[in-house]
């Protein structure tokens, strides 16, 4: 999404750049459930917290933004 003036909102950065590194976990873990699934699981639960807190982020960001 992109803000009125063409300059990225901060809610986008705060959505899109932690998704491409949860993305990049996801694809790790998968990688790893044959040779060790303690870690994989590891990974799966690490990349739940932090899209869990991505998404708290970006609507606080939003709330912020929409208070100004």
């Amino acid at each position: 999404m992109e803000h009125q003036h063409g300059k990225p909102r901060a809610d986008d950065w705060f959505t899109a750049y932690p998704q491409f590194y949860i993305g990049k976990l996801k694809v790790r873990q998968e990688q790893l459930f044959v040779s060790d699934p303690e870690l994989a699981m590891l990974l799966d639960n690490v990349a739940a917290v932090l899209s869990e807190h991505a998404a708290v982020l970006a609507d606080d960001i939003a709330d912020m933004e929409c208070d100004d």
